[in-house]
């Protein structure tokens, strides 16, 4: 079906829609860019975040850098799929997955911590863990509509 065949409501939730995924795209890639830019105390963006994550007591001091590097890998290429991906559905559910286990990370750490810094956009926006779990579960009810989405292909950039 055309846009044309769907009419102006139509036009306006295709746009909506690509509105949504641009801002949730935006937020991994300032994410992970953030990360990699935190020169504060001295160190370099990923170690700062690998010692944060080793702060956080969650995983062996030893994989802390290596978390680090996959986050924000991770977040890189989930930000740049929403936006250049021809099957956004596909990110759109990666991104979902993702948002789960950070979310999860988050939920535990602010049990076990309290609600200590999260570390999710280095010294740029600090951010506590309560605070990464109320953004991560806009995010992910944000990815849904285009996932919910009669049409299999919603737009790409």
């Amino acid at each position: 079906m055309t846009l044309a065949k769907r009419g102006v409501g139509g036009k306006v939730r295709l746009i909506a829609m690509d509105v949504l995924r641009i801002v949730v795209a935006t937020a991994f890639l300032l994410a992970g860019v953030f990360k990699i830019f935190d020169n504060t105390a001295g160190m370099g963006g990923i170690h700062k975040f690998a010692s944060l994550i080793g702060l956080h007591q969650m995983i062996p001091d030893g994989w802390a850098i290596f978390a680090a590097y996959a986050v924000v890998t991770t977040e890189l290429v989930i930000g740049l799929g929403l936006l250049i991906a021809m099957n956004t559905r596909a990110w759109g559910w990666f991104a979902i997955g993702v948002l789960v286990v950070f979310t999860t990370y988050l939920i535990i750490v602010w049990m076990r911590l309290g609600n200590v810094d999260c570390g999710c956009f280095g010294k740029h926006f600090p951010a506590s863990a309560r605070a990464g779990i109320i953004r991560n579960t806009i995010l992910a009810f944000s990815i849904s509509p285009w996932l919910l989405h009669k049409s299999s292909k919603v737009r790409a950039l």
